[in-house]
């Protein structure tokens, strides 16, 4: 009998490790839009920011702040093949066109500033639903992104900015460092017994704006996108 348990505790370790080894050898699972990014449009307020010195002569800093939500459904095919999470990645990516809204309905082009540029960005992704909790993401990262007038597309107000360099956007990640969090945002995701529950994501962007026109009287809608998100197999 001794010898028994000395043999299993001699097998176990490597039953442990093979069963590491296989998982490296599975891709990562494809989630889709976990968060809830895909096509959102967000509508970001813009308020002139006293905090930051302005950089060059007639260019303000703005802040704009806005936040989107979406309600959807668990991912009902989310086979984990027996395996642990290791990690869970998803990213959220700007529109290279954004539009800048004006209060004042009747402005035309000239009074819109001929130029963007989006220097910093920050990003909190929420997600819950009622069985689980919530599970909250928060990311920030420099932008050097300039946005060019098209004087050709205003009208009532709005007019639309577009930007030829590429955003690489943001990932969002959490690791087996982050068992708790990671283990409620699969099961918040994960149909669960056949059972769906509905999910609510919350994106909320923070994005540092500089222009050289006043932009108090201004409000800015951006598109996100995401490239869905990847869960990898652990031990």
């Amino acid at each position: 009998m001794k010898r028994l348990y000395f043999i299993i505790l001699a097998i176990l370790p490597l039953a442990l490790s093979a069963c590491g080894a296989v998982a490296l050898f599975v891709p990562p699972i494809e989630v889709g839009d976990a968060l809830g990014v895909d096509n959102r449009v967000v509508t970001l307020y813009l308020a002139k920011d006293k905090s930051l010195a302005s950089t060059s002569l007639g260019t303000s800093n703005y802040t704009a702040v806005g936040e989107v939500s979406k309600t959807f459904e668990d991912t009902k095919e989310l086979d984990l093949k027996g395996f642990s999470v290791q990690d869970f990645k998803a990213n959220v990516k700007l529109d290279k066109n954004l539009i800048l809204d004006s209060l004042n309905k009747a402005a035309s082009s000239s009074n819109f500033p001929s130029e963007l540029k989006l220097v910093d960005l920050s990003v909190t992704a929420r997600l819950e639903d009622e069985p689980n909790g919530v599970v909250s993401m928060a990311l920030s990262k420099p932008l050097n992104l300039k946005y060019s007038l098209d004087s050709n597309s205003c009208q009532a107000g709005k007019c639309t900015y577009t930007s030829d360099d590429s955003d690489k956007g943001l990932s969002f990640a959490l690791t087996e460092s982050d068992g708790a969090l990671l283990n409620k945002l699969i099961k918040i995701i994960k149909e669960e017994g056949g059972k769906s529950s509905t999910n609510k994501s919350y994106i909320r962007l923070e994005i540092t704006v500089q222009s050289e026109s006043g932009l108090e009287n201004y409000r800015m809608d951006l598109t996100l996108h995401s490239k869905g998100s990847k869960i990898k197999l652990g031990g």
